[in-house]
């Protein structure tokens, strides 16, 4: 995986997208076609539902316009199914699971084992035919127990890195489906699916980075916070290991989608001492940006 080739990582979130979401420019958002605007959904329909702390005349006009945005999609149908599941339930469910999969883990199986487990989400068209609470748990049983083995093996402590083989989160048609799911379940669930540990567990699957590219879309507001996490994760190995080539993969996807903050990136990377590779890409990136032959 060469980070400084031509071109670079394709993100599936547009600058414009995530600049609109990060602002809340309702006019910039109504301007995006559907597959701009489609990465998106998650976080603007849990806006539309839930209960605002502003109830200010302003806020009414901007809730206004959000329903307007995603008036006539009938995906956004599924998630507000996925958003009236009983989360409450759903979380001691959860937890309950995991405590029992940790009891067993450790009288049956090595850490390498634990990554081989299968899960809910391991079959796409059960996934595809179940109602929403089950495509919840599968995916917070799928996403607790890479979480578990990273923990289990101490995280990037453990050496060799290891992938999850996971067809329904690494294949790319199922995208959109499982980043609403992955979206709404850390956000309604952020006790047991903490952002960072989130991130880090994406990166174990093949689509990963476009998944967690995804899922900081629809949390602006982390993406220093989960670049810095990554970042600093690779000090502890050789820039030429996986886990490096990996994560500065995901990191420079991210800075594509905002180019914004692509030079305050490059210089946490400078200040560690750390991918040398990614410096140099994030340079060219921002380079072209401003020739103005990347979308700013």
């Amino acid at each position: 995986m060469d980070d400084v080739a031509e071109g670079g990582p394709q993100c599936p979130v547009s600058p414009k997208a995530f600049k609109g979401i990060r602002d809340l420019n309702l006019d910039t958002l109504s301007k995006l076609d559907p597959d701009g605007i489609r990465p998106l959904l998650p976080c603007l329909v849990r806006m539309s539902l839930c209960l605002p702390l502003d109830k200010s005349e302003g806020w009414t006009r901007q809730k206004k316009l959000i329903l307007k945005i995603l008036s006539g999609m009938d995906v956004v149908n599924s998630i507000v199914m996925l958003l009236a599941v009983d989360f409450n339930q759903l979380e001691q469910d959860s937890k309950i699971q995991q405590q029992l999969r940790r009891k067993q883990a450790k009288v049956e199986s090595t850490q390498r084992q634990m990554l081989n487990t299968q899960t809910g989400a391991s079959d796409i068209l059960v996934f595809e035919k179940s109602d929403p609470k089950f495509k919840l748990q599968s995916i917070i049983s799928e996403l607790t127990l890479v979480i578990d083995y990273l923990k289990a093996s101490g995280g990037w402590g453990a050496g060799e890195f290891l992938m999850r083989p996971c067809d329904l989160l690494s294949s790319p048609v199922y995208l959109d489906d499982v980043s609403d799911v992955i979206c709404i379940a850390q956000a309604e669930l952020s006790s047991i699916l903490g952002l960072k540990q989130v991130a880090e567990a994406l990166l174990r699957y093949d689509n990963g980075a476009k998944l967690l590219c995804h899922l900081v879309a629809n949390v602006p507001d982390s993406f220093y916070e989960v670049c810095e996490v990554l970042i600093s994760q690779c000090s502890k190995f050789e820039s030429s290991s996986q886990h490096c080539q990996v994560y500065s993969h995901a990191v420079r996807m991210l800075c594509r989608m905002n180019p914004e903050q692509a030079l305050a990136v490059r210089a946490l990377a400078v200040e560690k001492c750390v991918l040398p590779g990614l410096v140099i890409a994030l340079t060219l990136d921002h380079a072209s940006v401003m020739k103005g032959n990347v979308e700013p």
